[in-house]
């Protein structure tokens, strides 16, 4: 499969699947963050995309999101979060995450990529 082929399947992926999905490099910001995920905060993917955690949500959130990617990262290991609370526009919701590392091609950790479902009882 040549590259440009491989970028579109992979894009084509990342945005349509109904699961939110994100990926942040090594310094936290995000790199990207399909629909589901922006609207969750009623944001668009653009005003995501280069801002870090604490430009965007509140700062125990924040706080919160940093510490386990920077886990992830450094143990270098999948991690799964099965009850996430979070204060949205929309009230307060609960969402079963999983983060992952990226790896570059040389196996170095270069950020992290998460997805993940709501599971809120409303």
């Amino acid at each position: 499969m040549k590259v440009d082929e491989k970028k579109r399947l992979i894009d084509a992926v990342f945005h349509t699947n109904h699961y939110i999905t994100w990926m942040r490099d090594r310094n936290g910001k995000f790199k990207a963050s399909n629909q589901p995920n922006s609207d969750i905060f009623d944001l668009t993917e653009e005003k995501m995309i280069g801002k870090k955690a604490d430009e965007i949500f509140d700062e125990d959130v924040a706080k919160l999101f940093d510490e386990e990617d920077n886990q992830v990262m450094e143990s270098k290991k999948f991690l799964y979060i099965s009850n996430r609370e979070v204060e949205t526009p929309h009230g307060r919701k609960a969402y079963e995450i999983f983060k992952a590392p990226i790896f570059d091609d040389n196996d170095e950790v270069i950020g992290t990529f998460g997805f993940g479902r709501e599971v809120s009882n409303n």
